[in-house]
C-alpha cells in the first residue's frame, strides 16, 4: 500500500487492538466531518448538483481506509435522525461508493508508489478513473432501492445520482486532495490509520490489472437497468392501438404480464439480484489482508 506496510494474508486475529483503535479512531472522525459537510449543495445545471458528502465518502475510501467510509455513513444517518428523515439507500449507496473506491484503489496500487504516504498513489488520471467507476455503485445501487421501494424510478435516478457524485469527488474531493498532498502531517496521519486496517486486496494474479467484474458489473448494471426502464416507459406512452397497427402487439405483453412487474419494476429487482450475486462471487476470489504490525498486537 502507499504507507510501505508489508500486508500479507495470515492467521492472526482479525480484530486486533491496533486494527480496533484506528477503526474506532477514523469512524469517530469521519462521523464528525460528515455531519459537518452533509448540507451543503450547490447546483450546476438541471438536477446536476455539487456536495460535499460523496466527495468526502470519496476522500475517506481513497485515503483513510473502510473504517471511514463506515464513520462516513454513520454521520450522514445521524445527520438524517437530527432532521427528521430517513434515507437507507443514499446511505448505502455512499457505502457501497466509499468502499468501491477504496477497493480499486487497492487493486491499481503499483508498488512504485508504495512509499508515497501522501497522495492516493495513484495519480490523477487512475485517481480520476477509480472514482468515475466507484459513482456508478451510488447510482445503481441507491435508484435500485428506490425502484424497489415505488420512490423513483430506475432511470433517470441512476444516471444523475452517478453524475452528482463523481463530479463533487473530483470537483470539490479534488481539493481536499491537494490539501492532503501539501500537508504532510494530515497525509502521514491517515495512512498510519489506513494501513493498520485489514484490507480486501484482489488475487496475486491481479497484477495490478482492473478486476474485471468490479467494474463490468456496475456498468451493466447501469446500462441494462437504463434500457429497461426506457422501453417500459415507451411501451406505457404509446397508446396500444399502434402497436396493434404496426404488428407490432408482442411487444405490449411486456407492459400486461405480471412477470415484468409495473414499469419492469420486478425486471429491475432481478437485475440487481444478478449484479449483486455476481460482485459477491467475484469478491470470494479476493483476500483479506492484515498489518504486518498486527502481530505484536
Amino acid at each position: 500500500m502507499s504507507d510501505g506496510t508489508a500486508r500479507v494474508p495470515t492467521d492472526r486475529p482479525l480484530f486486533s487492538r491496533r486494527a480496533v483503535g484506528s477503526a474506532l479512531v477514523s469512524i469517530a472522525a469521519f462521523t464528525g466531518l460528515a455531519l459537518i459537510t452533509v448540507g451543503p449543495s450547490w447546483p450546476l445545471t438541471g438536477p446536476v448538483l455539487l456536495q460535499l458528502l460523496p466527495a468526502l465518502a470519496a476522500l475517506a475510501g481513497l485515503f483513510a481506509g473502510p473504517a471511514a467510509v463506515v464513520g462516513t455513513v454513520l454521520g450522514y444517518l445521524a445527520y438524517q435522525l437530527f432532521h427528521g428523515v430517513f434515507d437507507p439507500w443514499l446511505s448505502l449507496g455512499y457505502l457501497a461508493f466509499g468502499l468501491a473506491a477504496s477497493g480499486l484503489r487497492n487493486a491499481l496500487d503499483r508498488p512504485s508508489d508504495r512509499g508515497v504516504d501522501t497522495d492516493s498513489g495513484l495519480g490523477i488520471r487512475r485517481t480520476v478513473a477509480v472514482v468515475a467507476v466507484a459513482s456508478l455503485y451510488v447510482g445503481t445501487v441507491t435508484a435500485w432501492g428506490y425502484e424497489l421501494t415505488g420512490r423513483f424510478q430506475f432511470f433517470p435516478t441512476s444516471v444523475v445520482l452517478s453524475i452528482n457524485s463523481f463530479l463533487s469527488a473530483v470537483l470539490l474531493g479534488g481539493v481536499g486532495a491537494a490539501v492532503l498532498t501539501r500537508s504532510t502531517a494530515i497525509g502521514r496521519a491517515l495512512s498510519r490509520l489506513r494501513s493498520s486496517q485489514p484490507s480486501l486486496e484482489p488475487p496475486a494474479d491481479a497484477g495490478g490489472r482492473w478486476p474485471l467484474a468490479v467494474v463490468a458489473v456496475p456498468v451493466a448494471w447501469l446500462c441494462l437497468g437504463s434500457i429497461a426502464a426506457v422501453g417500459f416507459y415507451l411501451i406505457e406512452l404509446v397508446p396500444a392501438v399502434h402497436f396493434r397497427s404496426r404488428g407490432l402487439e408482442p411487444l405490449l405483453f411486456l407492459e400486461q404480464s405480471w412477470i415484468f412487474g409495473r414499469h419492469g419494476s420486478k425486471l429491475q429487482t432481478a437485475l440487481g439480484v444478478t449484479a449483486m450475486t455476481l460482485l459477491v462471487l467475484a469478491l470470494r476470489r479476493w483476500r483479506l489482508n492484515r498489518p504486518e504490525s498486527d502481530a505484536r498486537n
